[in-house]
């Protein structure tokens, strides 16, 4: 009679065996959470600083943000067509002491002299779906849109102990910002909207901002015309270039120059959404 193999570990020497039985025993008394892999090209924004924080505002709260530099799809729009898209994905974190509820508003601006111009993000539920299967297509990272994201918390997490060292990995939160490029023929048409309402991206663009509203508590208030308070609130300002032509709308002319914090006015049409001014503290349960 033949008798059955007994199964066999691939690391079946000893030596290799005695290693991992001591490893697990070191994490079973040192035991720090699992972090999961970060995808590709991914850029973080290192502080959270801006000039102009308020020295007296000891409540003030700024949230944890990565993104990748924007990339373009291509994808049928109901109603519009087949349409070239960029987006910009990234990620929020939270070490602000509690858990936050991220309201976000994307503001597009071309600096580019003579074509100068702000367009907000549009929610392209189609193209979201695309992005999903192209970025993460494990589900890894469950990717909301402008509007979904807002109904979750962000997990506060306290990654440091007092002495500096880690004790846990942050909690991501992944989103996409989408805007839909015009054709020719909707640039006439474009032109004609207030510049803060715009929607729709030229194709002819090269330096860009990206500013990012929403991640911080933090505002200030300033004389306007005629001695009437303006408020500005604290957005990241991400920084761009794109080196092509309107011919060609491709994710590998993009470069990545910098980030500052910075005190802006809010887009005007943020109430379309239903959203918050900026962002808070998430609901009691």
């Amino acid at each position: 009679m033949v008798k059955a193999a007994r199964p066999r570990w691939p690391w079946h020497h000893a030596g290799l065996a005695g290693m991992l039985c001591g490893l697990a025993l070191w994490g079973t008394a040192q035991p720090l959470p699992l972090d999961l892999p970060r995808p590709f090209n991914v850029h973080d924004v290192p502080d959270r600083k801006a000039p102009e924080d308020p020295p007296d505002r000891p409540d003030l709260w700024t949230l944890d943000f990565s993104f990748k530099a924007p990339r373009t799809i291509e994808v049928d729009v109901p109603g519009r067509g087949r349409r070239i898209v960029w987006y910009l994905w990234y990620q929020v974190s939270n070490d602000t002491g509690q858990a936050r509820r991220f309201s976000p508003r994307f503001l597009w601006v071309v600096v580019t002299p003579g074509r100068e111009g702000a367009y907000t993000d549009e929610v392209l539920p189609t193209a979201v779906e695309k992005i999903r299967s192209l970025e993460d297509p494990q589900g890894v990272y469950p990717i909301h849109t402008s509007i979904s994201i807002t109904t979750v918390d962000i997990p506060h997490v306290q990654q440091f102990d007092p002495q500096g060292k880690r004790i846990a990995f942050p909690e991501y939160v992944t989103g996409v910002a989408t805007w839909i490029v015009a054709t020719p023929e909707e640039v006439p048409r474009m032109l004609k909207q207030p510049q803060h309402v715009r929607s729709y991206l030229p194709s002819d663009f090269t330096d860009f901002y990206i500013y990012v509203f929403g991640l911080s508590n933090g505002f200030v208030q300033i004389d306007g015309l005629e001695g009437k308070p303006i408020t500005k609130v604290k957005a990241l300002r991400l920084k761009f270039k794109r080196r092509g032509d309107e011919f060609r709308q491709n994710s590998d002319q993009i470069e990545y120059v910098g980030y500052d914090w910075v005190y802006a006015e809010q887009p005007q049409n943020q109430e379309s959404r239903g959203l918050p001014f900026a962002g808070q503290a998430a609901p009691n349960p």
